[in-house]
């Protein structure tokens, strides 16, 4: 079958307001995706993607009409599914009998709600989409049994929803095939925000799937605390597939958690040193699972910063975040990377059920403490399929559309603050921050390329408009 994979068409309007945009504005080659698009290749489908952070939605039209798919696709997170929609209907006026599904964070946390909002669609994912996709275009393309496949809700021909149940995960990571980088546009349009990388071309890498813990805003497609693990060579394999191919310079480890697995890493960072590959990383980790032997290996085998996700200064937040870490381990972590020579990203959130605005700005204080190299001060955000949004009830309130349900927008609002009041311990956090003249002259003086000077320069605007209009983080506009 001709199968169109589709990110929906967005504007850095939909995600960041507009007087923060410059320094934030992501662009990620979507790895969901590129699995899905790789499995279907392999089991025999022509396949095109598109990426709708590129394109609008005449621009889709237009290829699609020339590729006339049989099987259309979308991938869309909570905020996105807006977009996904109109897409969705847009491309069925156009093709009434191609069969439209969509899949991702979306249709595996709203389930069936999905197809109260719009009649275009026909299947919605819930299921890992590189294993159930492939089963599921084969089966319509031999007119066979699709309510057989598990992963999948489905709108039958009288219009009933029918639940084909879980599917199980894919336990041999190693098995799955490579994902499909070569279907991307333009591999050197991806470009992530400053600060965020150090070298291009930059690729993404998933070196395992889960996680053990069950933060209250996460959401996991499966219940089991476990992680699934690729093993060390398949990641060398890949990695010398990347270098090769694309000349990528730089590697984004999106795990949940790199480090889950202390004997895994270290095989990894050993097989790295070996290589003597000309590239760099930089992965997410818990502060709970790292030491200095395991710091010291990652830094002599090409990484350069670790994101640890701190959210909070204050530890009863930390516990009504059920992050299962201590304020101490949080320290001791930043320490350790530090004195391994490494980068250290450090994420907070305000809006956390119970948090009072005295506790958020303890938090700020916490941030200023730990003096990570890079920080990020979020708002708390409700994703469908977390504990969080099922249960919002008992922890806050939801304000704003879909789109809303993001890092940026504190759509979830918890009884012991206002709206606003998270988004003005936003706007002070990073004016504490940033406008330090120590980081600025460290900044300053550690810079060495020209992303390094593009992150100045950015993030110059982004406080100018912090330190002279409040309100950065209310409107856009």
């Amino acid at each position: 079958m001709r199968c169109l994979l589709l990110m929906p068409s967005w504007q850095p309007s939909d995600v960041f307001f507009d007087s923060f945009a410059d320094s934030q504005l992501t662009y990620w080659q979507p790895t969901g995706l590129m699995y899905v698009a790789a499995a279907l290749k392999q089991a025999g489908h022509t396949v095109r993607l598109i990426d709708g952070a590129f394109h609008d939605s005449d621009w889709i039209e237009l290829a699609c009409r020339e590729f006339q798919p049989q099987f259309i696709g979308t991938y869309s997170n909570v905020p996105m599914w807006e977009n996904a929609k109109l897409i969705h209907e847009r491309l069925a006026s156009i093709f009434p009998e191609a069969i439209q599904a969509t899949g991702g964070p979306t249709a595996i946390g709203l389930g069936e709600k999905l197809f109260e909002e719009t009649e275009a669609l026909h299947l919605a994912c819930t299921g890992e989409g590189d294993k159930v996709v492939p089963l599921m275009v084969d089966a319509l393309e031999r007119q066979g049994d699709v309510e057989s496949i598990p992963g999948w809700i489905i709108r039958e021909a009288d219009g009933i929803l029918k639940n084909t149940g879980p599917t199980p995960l894919v336990e041999s990571l190693d098995t799955l095939p490579y994902p499909a980088r070569d279907l991307l546009e333009d591999f050197q349009r991806y470009i992530p925000a400053p600060s965020t990388f150090q070298y291009l071309p930059i690729t993404t890498m998933i070196s395992s799937r889960g996680c053990f813990n069950r933060c209250i805003y996460c959401f996991h497609i499966n219940a089991e605390r476990r992680i699934r693990y690729r093993s060390p060579q398949s990641l060398i394999t890949e990695i010398e597939h990347c270098i090769k191919t694309y000349k990528v310079r730089e590697i984004r480890f999106f795990d949940d958690n790199f480090c889950g697995s202390y004997e895994r890493v270290m095989e990894f960072c050993e097989l790295m040193i070996d290589k003597k590959f000309p590239l760099v990383w930089y992965c997410n980790a818990r502060v709970d699972d790292v030491d200095s032997p395991l710091l010291y290996k990652m830094k002599q085998a090409g990484c350069w910063c670790v994101l640890y996700g701190i959210e909070s200064g204050v530890q009863k937040n930390l516990d009504t975040l059920q992050k299962n870490i201590t304020l101490q381990q949080i320290r001791r972590a930043v320490r350790l990377t530090k004195e391994a020579d490494l980068k250290v990203y450090t994420p907070f959130i305000f809006g956390i059920p119970g948090e009072t605005y005295e506790e958020g700005l303890e938090s700020i204080r916490f941030a200023l403490e730990l003096d990570a190299h890079y920080v990020n001060f979020h708002s708390l955000a409700p994703f469908p399929g977390s504990k969080l949004y099922e249960n919002v009830t008992d922890f806050g309130h939801i304000v704003g559309p879909y789109r809303d349900y993001n890092f940026e927008k504190a759509a979830f609002v918890p009884y012991t603050m206002t709206r606003e009041q998270i988004q003005d311990l936003r706007e002070l956090a990073f004016r504490k921050f940033y406008a330090r003249p120590r980081y600025i002259i460290r900044r300053i003086a550690h810079s060495r390329n020209r992303h390094d000077l593009r992150t100045l320069v950015t993030g110059a605007k982004s406080l100018y408009n912090l330190l002279f209009h409040p309100g950065s983080f209310r409107s856009n506009g």
